[in-house]
């Protein structure tokens, strides 16, 4: 399950703007939504975009995504 509560600290904490981490993962901003939410997951790939853009370390990557 993902910490969404993590994850949107750590998006806002990055300053990029959620359309430019959808855009960079490949997927809608609705698709980001249904995935944080945990109705949808995420992908190996996406994960590894998105911690490699928000400076994700491995320790903080298993709290978020692997909740």
């Amino acid at each position: 399950m993902v910490n969404a509560q993590l994850l949107d600290e750590k998006i806002e904490k990055s300053g990029y703007k959620l359309n430019y981490i959808c855009e960079k993962i490949g997927i809608s901003r609705s698709g980001f939504n249904l995935k944080r939410s945990n109705k949808r997951p995420f992908r190996t790939s996406e994960i590894y975009v998105i911690s490699d853009l928000l400076n994700i370390s491995d320790e903080e990557k298993q709290s978020i995504f692997f909740a």
